[in-house]
């Protein structure tokens, strides 16, 4: 039997994909990354809404993916340089949303939080607005505003960083195969399980095939159907979610915007020179697209959707007709499986599924996460590999520069930024036994700063609480 080519074959370069290529080639494994497109310009990293950001949603529901996620924004803004930029939001408080979107001491304390873990991720805290500096700001929007909080979050473009991320791991020694299908893989029986020889690969030139010692899984929503080419009953359940966004022809808005929708889900409107980029929504998919992702497209609804919810928050000077739709994006999430959950309402959490549980002895899928994660995803995903292969795990994405052509560079204190706002000890010091409690006591601790700062609105707010606990998962908003 001939030799491996490679330490490490990964399949899908998306941002788990392009992420642990760069993490693995730094590290010293000899690795190949191939996809059936070019990087970065298949599935959800496509379409994503180039956000780069802890998530001021998650605080209601998940502050210690908040703090990583922080934590790993800071170090992609050190490392990444002029490919982010910084993109200021206002979020403007509506009096026809449900509480408590429509009540700003609630939204203040909400953002207290939020600040916490924004100023790892190197923002200033954030400004509560009046109404007449919203409307200042952003003329477009609707006349019926309380006020609003306007905060910063990182911006870039996907492809762009895609292409940074690989050319550098190319320095490093690897190699991309694009436009190469995996279409099957040669296997052998061992004692300890079935063993992966190679890959077999569809190329534009004829059928190729790769010989590797460990293989990575990161082909997002494309998942399971790579593990099916091996064993056709396995283990791996994704959740694809469908995330749609949409371009109109014309400038809405001088900064990004958050909008609500009618059952509380956010949305955002980003502006791209004339244009703006609307977006996106998170539906679930039928079967036989979760089974076949090729199939995925954006539908009429979805658009409608965008449209409608748009327009109701924006001046009719400044609506949106359907003709003013140029393009649309359309992407599928590859979520972790979650139960009874509004897609909304989903976590992006990540996970690293060994199949050996299937009885594929080198084989891991990677699944799960965001766009702003893919520094720790690709980081967990390198460091289980090479203790599969008894390989020596070092480290090294912190210190390079992604902006240039420097190998190495001054990196982010993690540990500082990590402990910045110590969530461990802090639910010890109060007993909280979930992550939900955890959630809720620092936000009604925020909460009860703000009120005691705001005496006089104290007692409509507390009757407003006695009324409807401030859970931002509850579907009360109304537009």
């Amino acid at each position: 039997m001939a030799e491996p080519e490679f330490d490490l074959f990964i399949i899908g370069a998306g941002p788990t994909g392009y992420g642990t290529f760069l993490t693995a080639t730094a590290c010293g494994l000899k690795t190949a990354l191939a996809d059936k497109g070019l990087v970065g310009q298949d599935g959800a990293n496509n379409a994503t809404m180039k956000m780069i950001q802890p998530g001021s949603k998650y605080v209601r529901t998940d502050l210690e993916m908040v703090r990583d996620d922080a934590v790993d924004c800071g170090l992609l803004k050190t490392i990444g340089g002029k490919l982010l930029g910084r993109q200021r939001f206002i979020l403007p408080i509506f009096k026809n949303y449900g509480f408590p979107l429509n009540e700003p001491l609630v939204m203040g304390a909400y953002f207290d939080v939020y600040d916490r873990f924004s100023r790892i991720a190197l923002h200033p805290p954030h400004k509560m607005l009046s109404a007449e500096e919203v409307k200042k700001l952003e003329p477009s929007l609707a006349d019926n505003i309380w006020g609003g909080v306007s905060f910063d979050e990182w911006v870039t473009n996907p492809l762009e960083l895609a292409s940074a991320c690989v050319n550098l791991g190319k320095q490093f020694g690897g190699v991309v195969m694009e436009n190469s299908r995996v279409i099957g893989f040669r296997t052998e029986k061992t004692s300890d399980g079935l063993l992966i020889r190679s890959a077999i690969l569809q190329e534009r030139s004829g059928v190729t095939e790769v010989r590797a010692r460990y293989f990575a899984n990161t082909a997002g929503a494309w998942a399971p159907q790579i593990v099916s080419m091996i064993v056709p009953k396995h283990s791996l359940k994704l959740r694809p979610t469908k995330g749609t966004s949409m371009v109109v022809n014309k400038r809405l808005t001088d900064h990004a915007v958050i909008l609500f929708g009618s059952s509380g889900e956010y949305l955002a409107l980003l502006p791209e020179g004339k244009t703006t980029l609307i977006g996106p929504t998170n539906f679930d998919v039928p079967p036989e697209v979760a089974q076949n992702p090729d199939l995925l497209k954006p539908e009429f609804f979805e658009t409608e959707y965008l449209r409608l919810t748009a327009n109701r928050h924006l001046n009719p000077n400044f609506s949106i007709n359907r003709n003013e739709i140029i393009r649309t994006r359309c992407g599928l999430r590859p979520q972790l499986p979650h139960e009874g959950v509004n897609p909304y309402d989903i976590i992006h959490r990540f996970g690293n599924f060994d199949h050996d549980v299937d009885g594929i002895i080198n084989l891991i899928s990677a699944i799960g996460g965001k766009l702003s994660l893919w520094i720790r995803m690709s980081k967990e995903l390198t460091e289980l590999i090479c203790e599969k292969l008894d390989f020596p795990f070092e480290w090294r994405t912190p210190y390079v520069r992604l902006d240039g052509n420097c190998p190495t560079a001054g990196t982010v204190n993690l540990c500082t930024h990590s402990c910045s706002f110590p969530l461990d000890s802090y639910k010890k010091r109060r007993g909280l036994k979930s992550g939900r409690e955890l959630e809720k006591a620092v936000y009604m601790t925020a909460l009860g700063k703000r009120i005691k700062a705001n005496l006089v609105l104290a007692k409509s707010i507390l009757k407003s609480l006695k009324n409807s606990e401030p859970d931002f998962a509850k579907k009360e908003a109304r537009c």
